[in-house]
């Protein structure tokens, strides 16, 4: 025991200091993580609660020690485990029973300290070791705690626990402070890919989708919204939303430009079968039956004509009592047809579409 502790001594240390605004536990436990992560130190599998030594008055002290074999231990008297609560961090101290983590004793070879005092609103931390832990651990302490203190920031060591939990945080806070639509949809996107994204952080996110008409995004975001959450009966709600916009984004949104496309082009059969996929697919079909009225009069289908005609009136009828009501007796040609109907129902040709083939999205007539 007694060379160990010489040969510690014995070794030129190296100390700095950080003052940072971040609570003292807060900081504690994320140093504490980073650097178990590190030096492989952590003696118990799959515990996030980073080891510290509590001394009072809300001090905190980071204690490593390793053998001759280079092998790492804590030692500690409590445990640190960071919460997101919302945009609240909160900082759940778990108490330690006597000698639980004593470290190596007697074997101690070498030391790493690092002492965590509070100042002013956030606290200074001081690392102490010999001159090769030094120089291996400072640029490890100095990115947790750039990460911490940053939103935008990325590198190794995102993936712990409680560094994640403590950036979700402060990105819930910075998004519900923002004014600005944009830069608050982009806090959110980048909360939602921490690993302990909340529901409720997915609803938002579907919602702002929805109001941008992305409903498959949104839908997306709901099922990822029902795995994060617990609750049986808030999934069922969530499960119920994605499935209504994953009906709503079926919507021939897609299918009537490429119709109306392939009508400028002359390809009548396949409009005809995007026509009769988008009909199907629609709530409201009037323009679909309106389409498909004059397709039937242009290939001399008269009866088939004045059917859909009669449908699209039914469907809608405000529109169809002045739109083409002498459309039926007085046949202006195919592509002026098209070129009326995508400009009085306000359809948005989709350019990029027009040449694509649409074999594929087109349902067989009926």
């Amino acid at each position: 025991m007694s060379s160990g502790c010489s040969t510690w001594l014995g070794n030129p240390k190296q100390s700095t200091q950080w003052h940072v605004n971040i609570p003292a536990d807060a900081a504690t436990a994320l140093v504490a993580a980073a650097l178990i992560v590190e030096l492989h130190a952590e003696p118990v599998a799959r515990s996030s609660g980073a080891p510290v030594q509590a001394r009072g008055d809300g001090r905190f002290a980071i204690e490593l020690t390793a053998n001759s074999r280079n092998e790492w231990l804590p030692i500690a008297s409590h445990r640190l485990m960071v919460r997101a609560n919302n945009e609240h961090a909160v900082v759940e101290p778990v108490t330690l029973p006597t000698n639980t983590l004593p470290g190596f004793g007697g074997r101690t070879y070498r030391r790493v300290l690092v002492e965590v005092e509070p100042s002013g609103l956030g606290c200074t931390l001081r690392l102490t070791a010999c001159a090769p832990d030094y120089q291996r651990l400072i640029s490890v302490v100095q990115r947790t705690l750039l990460l911490a203190n940053s939103l935008d920031g990325s590198g190794p060591g995102l993936a712990e626990t409680n560094l994640a939990a403590w950036r979700l945080s402060r990105l819930l806070h910075a998004a519900k402070a923002s004014a600005n639509g944009h830069h608050r949809g982009n806090l959110l996107r980048r909360a939602a890919r921490q690993p302990t994204a909340p529901s409720h952080l997915f609803r938002e996110l579907a919602l702002l989708a929805a109001d941008k008409g992305q409903l498959r995004q949104a839908a997306t975001y709901l099922r990822r919204g029902l795995l994060a959450e617990p609750d049986h009966f808030i999934r069922a709600q969530f499960a119920k939303l994605a499935e209504a916009c994953a009906l709503a984004a079926t919507e021939p949104t897609d299918l009537r430009p490429q119709a109306l496309g392939l009508l400028f082009a002359g390809d009548i059969r396949t409009a005809e079968k995007l026509l009769h996929s988008a009909r199907r697919n629609d709530s409201t079909p009037a323009v679909d039956y309106q389409l498909l009225a004059h397709l039937h009069r242009y290939r001399g289908d008269e009866m088939a004509a004045l059917a859909a005609q009669l449908l699209a009136r039914e469907y809608d009828e405000t529109t169809q009592v002045t739109d083409h009501a002498s459309a039926i007796a007085h046949d202006r040609g195919i592509s002026d047809l098209a070129r009326r109907i995508s400009v009085g129902s306000q359809i948005e040709l989709a350019p990029a579409k027009l040449n694509q083939s649409a074999a594929v999205l087109a349902a067989p007539p009926r």
